[in-house]
């Protein structure tokens, strides 16, 4: 008995260490990287759609901008639904206070009140908010205004955002924990 104790100490040790020193991976799950559906008849936002460690696909969603006066700044909105049938919004990205000029503008935390962004996913009939993502600050987060038509009320913009789950529900999906916008694309009439 006395021999084996040794060996028993030594093994459970090996296993604590063992443990400890998993790598640092996030939740992922195949339901973020699941197509949804958009209004085909409207502004289509495109981009990459990346959960790390999964996969990625190419995203489309409906988009929308809204100027706020006086500020003059604009609210984007890109949105996906559960069907063509069923039009319940399952996704919600919104990127806000981006100033109305061209430029190449930083996504900040919400806190510091310049440009800023979330996302989040929605279950039930699109009124019930199951998870919630911010942006990760240590990552370049940006969102581009590259065309601006006042005449025509125009806007196209170009934007990357990496976020960090803030919020899971406790009903519902569970999602992953990261997950990332790439060459984001919209081109969309503004409304005032």
């Amino acid at each position: 008995m006395n021999k084996i104790q040794p060996l028993l100490f030594t093994l459970f040790s090996a296993i604590l260490l063992l443990n400890a020193c998993k790598k640092d991976e996030h939740f992922t799950t195949a339901v973020d990287l699941e197509p949804l559906a958009y209004f085909p008849d409207s502004a289509i936002c495109t981009a990459t759609k990346q959960v790390p460690g999964l996969g990625s696909i190419a995203w489309k969603a409906t988009g929308s901008a809204l100027l706020i006066s006086p500020e003059n700044t604009f609210i984007l909105r890109a949105s996906t639904y559960e069907d063509t049938i069923n039009w319940y919004l399952r996704e919600s990205l919104g990127i806000s206070n981006i100033p109305a000029k061209k430029g190449r503008y930083v996504i900040e935390d919400i806190e510091k009140n310049n440009v800023y962004s979330a996302y989040s996913r929605f279950i039930a009939d699109g009124d019930v908010g199951n998870a919630l993502w911010e942006i990760d600050p240590d990552k370049d987060n940006f969102v581009e205004v590259v065309a601006l038509d006042e005449n025509t009320q125009t806007l196209q913009v170009r934007f990357d955002v990496h976020y960090m789950m803030r919020l899971q529900g406790s009903f519902g999906m569970v999602h992953s924990e990261r997950i990332n916008f790439k060459n984001g694309n919209l081109t969309v009439k503004y409304t005032q």
